[in-house]
């Protein structure tokens, strides 16, 4: 939790003979900033007060037809939506920019893309990741090469709406069938 359990910790190690460590890897340790979904399903806003984290969870997705020339999609925000019955989180493009500015989204967007392309994606993916909001720099936590496709909400839903031409549900779905057939008979 801090670097005095990281230091016992490093200590306790070094001190096994039979379990000597040849290295460390170390990755950052953050509470990511709490985004908050309005009523209306579409504004965005940071919740500053509960967390000063410039960090929050995204999920983008990406398709092509072969890794190299994949395409993703706007970055959508994981956000606590209105619910006060529930803690209910759902995920929505930040299309205001009013939480993940313009230029960090398009950061995030190529980032993925490009992580997927060393990944070999091929078809379809889906990447979690969390995203500073100031630099578009990404943390990688899944990449899910199964669409979550089960809901009418689905983020992959209204990332492909997004597009310059807008992707309607139906015409996601034909893209998603024809790129699995073209990988299984090519």
């Amino acid at each position: 939790m801090d670097e005095n359990d990281l230091l016992n910790y490093a200590e306790e190690i070094m001190s096994a003979p039979a379990h000597a460590a040849r290295g460390y890897l170390f990755e950052p340790r953050f509470e990511p900033a709490e985004v908050t979904l309005a009523s209306d399903g579409l504004t965005l806003a940071l919740d500053e007060t509960s967390s000063k984290s410039r960090w929050i969870e995204v999920t983008v997705g990406v398709f092509g037809d072969q890794p190299g020339k994949l395409h993703a999609f706007a970055p959508s925000v994981r956000a606590r939506t209105q619910n006060l019955a529930a803690k209910a989180y759902a995920f929505a493009i930040d299309h205001a920019g009013s939480v993940l500015p313009a230029r960090s989204a398009a950061l995030v967007r190529d980032r993925v893309r490009r992580v997927a392309d060393v990944l070999q994606v091929e078809g379809f993916a889906s990447i979690d990741a969390y995203a500073n909001i100031d630099t578009g720099e990404i943390i990688v936590v899944s990449v899910d090469t199964v669409l979550d496709m089960t809901s009418p909400n689905a983020p992959v839903f209204e990332q492909a709406l997004a597009e310059n031409p807008p992707i309607d549900p139906e015409g996601l779905c034909v893209k998603a069938l024809s790129l699995a057939l073209v990988r299984r008979y090519r």
